[in-house]
């Protein structure tokens, strides 16, 4: 009776022996595909915002610092960023761009971050899901020494903390703090790709102060007034250049709606304001 619970204890303590083997290397395989993701899209992000500043010529004053890794996935990610660079050519955020009082960028900086943040914990979440064989309950009876109490379950085998070792290591921290730099910085190109639309900008200010009280001038002739009409069609034309969608680095941006209120603005300083707008028409 004796050798024989002996030579089952024994057996268990195998199989408990490689039920924490298999539970290990699928915490390895897990933190390997978690790790290796996060750098895939820290270097997509990367190499759209530098195809960006390239494109525009923007000197960045202060460029985003290269990502600090352990010696185990530089190489890993040196392959990763050429992969990226020869794939990813087209932004992955869609921006509408409206004008009131200043540019307006829908979403903004921090819902895009916001955006970055959801899928990443999700995916991790993803990960939380993957079913170990040392969790499950049938197991529980050789390795009731082992039990001790998890993180969401009441009552769990002691494991491998996959969370505590996602959220605690240095590629976690170095990619999302990184990442939310890079979509910063990403907001500043677009500051400096707005220049171009000074002039349009100065155009609809300058129209929408206008007022037709210059007529009442005892000095003004037709032709002063031909000149103004002359002026306004010529704005309307610049106007209809602006671009309606545009690339800059990780946005596709979209201008049809500015545009659009733009182009409107020269004719507004012609539309039915006064009984005397019939000397402009």
């Amino acid at each position: 009776v004796f050798t024989k619970k002996a030579s089952h204890h024994a057996v268990c303590q195998k199989l408990v022996r490689f039920i924490r083997l298999i539970d290990y290397l699928i915490i390895s395989s897990l933190r390997r595909i978690c790790f290796t993701s996060l750098l895939y899209m820290h270097s997509i992000l990367l190499t759209l915002q530098d195809r960006g500043v390239n494109k525009i010529g923007y000197k960045d004053p202060s460029p985003v610092e290269p990502l600090i890794l352990p010696n185990e996935y530089q190489k890993i990610y040196s392959v990763i960023r050429k992969q990226t660079n020869e794939i990813f050519e087209q932004p992955i955020f869609q921006i509408d761009v409206t004008y009131k009082d200043k540019l307006v960028w829908k979403p903004t900086k921090e819902e895009i971050i916001g955006t970055i943040d959801s899928v990443r914990n999700d995916f991790i979440h993803l990960l939380f899901q993957v079913p170990r064989l040392i969790a499950n309950p049938i197991f529980k009876q050789y390795i009731v020494e082992d039990i001790s109490l998890d993180r969401v379950a009441q009552e769990k085998m002691s494991a491998p903390d996959l969370g505590q070792i996602i959220f605690n290591d240095q590629i976690y921290k170095e990619t999302v703090k990184k990442g939310s730099e890079i979509v910063s910085h990403g907001f500043d190109l677009l500051e400096y790709y707005s220049i171009q639309f000074q002039k349009a900008i100065n155009i609809y200010n300058e129209n929408c102060r206008f007022k037709i009280d210059f007529l009442d001038s005892n000095e003004i002739t037709v032709v002063d007034v031909k000149i103004k009409i002359k002026e306004y069609h010529e704005q309307e034309a610049f106007l209809r250049t602006v671009v309606d969608k545009s690339e800059v680095g990780l946005y596709q941006i979209f201008l049809k709606q500015m545009k659009s209120l733009f182009i409107k603005s020269p004719g507004n300083c012609l539309s039915p304001r006064c009984p005397r707008r019939t000397v402009l028409l």
